[in-house]
Formats: structure tokens, sequence, C-alpha cells
């Protein structure tokens, strides 16, 4: 349901600031049932290969998303932000083909995932666009 109220004074800064502040949080909600699922998958070694597979490829999926976000070149994020992110998602691609082989360790998964939650509770909002000011 939608109200209607005037966007002015502080109600309109609190109104953007959740508008901003939304994104990210459903991130780190998605992030955050990912990563529980991982932590799961981690406690039960006798995990069946389609639990396996399936928890693995979810987080897979998430960084794929990822990727695909920061190689939009449509995306505000700072150019750091977006090399950073493209770099960890190539990590964990090949972080999970090697659990996946019976090699690597879940835990390098959870803890990037991890930071990356981290991240997006202490980021500030990044706007879409930055207005200009007329001369």
């Amino acid at each position: 349901m939608h109200f209607s109220r005037p966007q002015s004074g502080a109600y309109a800064t609190t109104a953007a600031s959740q508008a901003m502040a939304a994104p990210k949080d459903a991130e780190a909600r998605v992030f955050t049932q990912v990563t529980r699922r991982l932590i799961a998958l981690h406690a039960d070694p006798d995990a069946d290969i389609a639990a396996r597979v399936e928890v693995l490829n979810d987080n897979l999926s998430l960084w794929n998303a990822v990727a695909v976000a920061v190689f939009d070149d449509s995306n505000a994020m700072p150019e750091a932000l977006r090399a950073g992110l493209a770099n960890l998602a190539g990590f964990v691609d090949r972080q999970t083909k090697a659990v996946l082989r019976g090699g690597g360790d879940i835990r390098l998964l959870v803890d990037v995932n991890r930071r990356v939650i981290g991240g997006l509770a202490a980021a500030p909002a990044v706007p879409e666009s930055t207005p200009t000011e007329a001369a």
C-alpha cells in the first residue's frame, strides 16, 4: 500500500535514505541466507552430493550476479570497489570448483560472504546519480 506524503524536509531525507538502503538490505539478506546454507553444509560432512552441489551452485549464482552487476557500465559503484568485487567473484568461482572436485575449503567461501555482508552493513548508501549544480 502506498501513502502519499509531501517529500520535503526530514521526511524526504529519511525516505531517500530508506530507498537507497533497501537494495543493500536485500543484498545482505540474500548473502546471509546463502552463507547460512554454506555453514550448514560445512557442518554436515555426510551431506549428499546433490545437496552440496545445490548450495555451492546457489552461492556461485549469487556471485555471478555480482559479476554481471559490477561489469555493467551504468553501475554507480566506485571503480576500485567494482574491481575488488570482480576479483572476489573470480576467486569464488575457482574456490567453488575446487570444493566440488573434493579440494578447496567451504570456510573460505563463508569468509568471503561474511566480509561482503559486513561491507553492506557498514557502507553508506550510494546514490544512483549525482546531481549537478547549475553554474
